[in-house]
């Protein structure tokens, strides 16, 4: 009989029917997806880690379009901006930093971000793409306001905050209304998502956007990239990035 047990055993074993192993855990150990919560470090040492995460960043909006300099741009429009305070970009230092409607920030002068995003590495400047996309004009638009002591609550020292409000997609639906505050005091930026629902599938959330930092041309290609064409964001995220966030990140490839 024991003999026949232990064969019956064997044979469920081989043909996938048991279900769980001597631990009990599911007999299939394929890797669940992977919640892009925390990610990095890059070349340089950049990482990030999103509110979803309990030693993540708090969300909290930081509404500059009553206060701030509203810059007007069209659509695919960039302008230059000179803040007082020096934001420090892959160990370089920048006075002078070029807003684009598209949705990111180029860390130098004359900046070239175009409407069509791509996969990181893919543009030939150092930049900061809070959300990537093809933007247009009919509603809202750009701010941006310097703070000498910064309005969100775990961030310190002067920042800067840029803006994209109730910007429509350029296919003429809905609107997103995305910000990005730079601090001039630590190697740190915060992305925030009040609203990327764009009330059409094909846009929501960053399903056409481009979300990360690159650097391309200073001392290297360095990139990090939190989502491509990939609807990872949400209303209410808050997405940190720096060379030090606060809890020590698992590292794994980023699309």
């Amino acid at each position: 009989m024991r003999k026949l047990l232990l064969i019956f055993i064997v044979v469920l074993m081989s043909s996938g029917l048991v279900m769980a192993d001597v631990k009990g855990e599911p007999a299939n150990h394929e890797s669940a997806p992977k919640i892009k919560a925390t990610g990095g470090p890059d070349g340089y040492g950049y990482e990030f880690i999103d509110s979803t995460e309990a030693s993540g960043p708090a969300y909290s909006w930081v509404d500059i379009t009553g206060t701030g300099t509203a810059l007007g741009l069209s659509d695919d429009g960039e302008v230059d901006i000179t803040p007082g305070g020096t934001y420090t970009f892959y160990g370089i230092g920048h006075t002078t930093l070029t807003v684009g409607n598209n949705g990111g920030l180029v860390m130098t002068s004359g900046g070239n971000l175009n409407a069509g995003n791509g996969a990181l590495p893919a543009i030939t400047e150092p930049a900061i793409l809070p959300f990537w996309d093809d933007l247009d004009t009919e509603t809202g638009d750009v701010y941006w306001e310097e703070f000498p002591s910064c309005p969100h609550p775990q961030l310190s020292g002067t920042c800067l905050v840029v803006e994209w409000h109730q910007r429509p997609h350029y296919n003429g639906v809905g609107d997103c209304t995305v910000e990005v505050i730079l601090s001039a005091t630590e190697e740190t930026m915060l992305f925030q998502y009040e609203d990327v629902d764009f009330g059409d599938a094909a846009y929501d959330n960053g399903q056409s956007a481009t979300v990360g930092i690159e650097d391309d041309g200073q001392d290297g290609t360095y990139f990090l990239q939190y989502s491509y064409n990939s609807p990872d964001l949400s209303n209410g995220l808050a997405i940190l990035v720096g060379t030090s966030v606060p809890v020590e990140l698992m590292s794994f490839s980023v699309e």
